[in-house]
Order: structure tokens, then C-alpha cells, then sequence
């Protein structure tokens, strides 16, 4: 009798355990007030609030409620691609002008020097962005170039990574421990050879040829 108890005992915990460890999952849609069915990335802020970007503006989502930022707050256009915090907490994103823009209480405003990243990006969207605690901004364009651009608005090319016909190249930058900015972030096309060029914190540079048979799609 002692025996069946405790393994009674035992079960009971063992389902009282599993019943809190499965997952409970919500669907949320145009019904709870979410305006886009297209969502690119999604992120969460120091405070816990989730963030997404949408082809219908910025959305948050602070555990109650869905909100939404787009032209009227201050965007050039409605398509949001990229989010990310910076060292202070403020929330910086890419719309598909290729712009960068930040929220500052109910506003968005654009980055300074957004002229300076068009410059370089020669009309095409910048495939990657990180901004360090120095507010020093790197970005890789989709021509293969990585660009640094200080606070105060002095730019340079950091490094340039040349393409041919048959051999493709993804760029591939440790910026800061842990956090990367990247080329490879596009469809791969068939190329003979393809390679990965990482550069480390430190300045260093290491490449790998990476053996490939089909189109397929890589991020970092």
C-alpha cells in the first residue's frame, strides 16, 4: 500500500511538472487589433514590450494592447524591414526606402545622416545595420561594401568585397561580441564557388569556402 502511494505521489508531480512546462500558445490577428498579416522581424525591449516590423508601420504590443506608428509618426513610408535597440534603450528600424529612422516617445525621426547611407547604397536597401555604444553606424550594401558612419557624420569604407561572375561573397562583420552585420542576408544565386568572408572584433579576416549545389537562403 506505502509502495502504490508514493509512486501515486510521484506521478502526480510528475503531471503537475509537465502540465506548467507545455507551452500555451495564442493566435493573434486583425480581430486583436494586429494591422498586417506580413511581419519581418520581430523584437522585445528591456521593458518586455514586443515589437514588429510590418508592411503596415511599426507595431508594438505591450502585453494588452496593439499599436501602430506609420507615416503619420513620422515614417517616409509604411514598410518597416529591420528593428533594433541600441546601447540606451532606443528603438532604431529600416523602412523599405532604405532610410533608418528612431522612436523617441510618440515620434519617429529619421537618422541624421540617412543622406550618407543613400550615398553609399547607390539606390538599393542596406542588407544590415548595428549601432555601437560609440553611436558609430555600420551598414552592408547590397554593391558588397561595408560602410562606418561616426556620430558626427564622417563616413568610410571599412572594407569592399569584389564580385564575379562565377563566385559570390558574403560579408560577415563581428562588430561587437556577439552581434554581426551582414551581406547574407538575400537568395544565394548558383554560383561556382561561394565564400564567407569574416572579419572579428579585432580587425581580423578569415574566409571559407562554403560547398553549395542549390539556391537557398542565408542569414546571420
Amino acid at each position: 500500500m506505502r509502495r502504490f502511494l508514493l509512486i501515486s505521489f510521484f506521478m502526480l508531480c510528475y503531471s503537475v511538472i509537465w502540465s506548467q512546462s507545455t507551452p500555451v500558445f495564442r493566435h493573434y490577428g486583425a480581430d486583436e487589433g494586429f494591422p498586417s498579416g506580413q511581419v519581418y522581424q520581430v523584437i522585445s525591449d528591456k521593458d518586455g514590450v514586443l515589437w514588429f516590423a510590418t508592411d503596415q508601420g511599426l507595431v508594438s504590443y505591450n502585453g494588452y494592447e496593439f499599436k501602430t506608428w506609420s507615416t503619420k509618426e513620422g515614417l517616409t513610408d509604411n514598410t518597416v524591414f529591420k528593428l533594433q535597440t541600441d546601447h540606451h534603450g532606443v528603438l532604431w528600424m529600416q523602412s523599405f526606402s532604405g532610410d533608418l529612422f528612431f522612436l523617441q516617445k510618440d515620434r519617429i525621426l529619421p537618422y541624421k545622416y540617412n543622406n550618407i547611407i543613400r550615398k553609399f547604397a547607390g539606390g538599393s536597401i542596406p542588407q544590415s545595420f548595428y549601432l555601437d555604444s560609440a553611436g558609430t553606424l555600420y551598414f552592408i550594401s547590397s554593391a558588397m561594401q561595408e560602410i562606418k558612419i561616426l556620430s558626427d557624420g564622417k563616413a568610410s569604407l571599412v572594407s569592399s568585397f569584389r564580385k564575379t561572375k562565377n563566385e559570390g561573397w558574403i560579408a560577415l562583420h563581428e562588430v561587437d561580441s556577439g552581434v554581426f552585420v551582414s551581406s547574407g542576408n538575400s537568395v544565394i544565386p548558383d554560383y561556382d564557388r561561394l565564400f564567407m568572408i569574416y572579419t572579428s572584433p579585432d580587425g581580423r579576416v578569415d574566409t571559407l569556402e562554403i560547398p553549395h549545389k542549390e539556391n537557398n537562403r542565408l542569414s546571420a
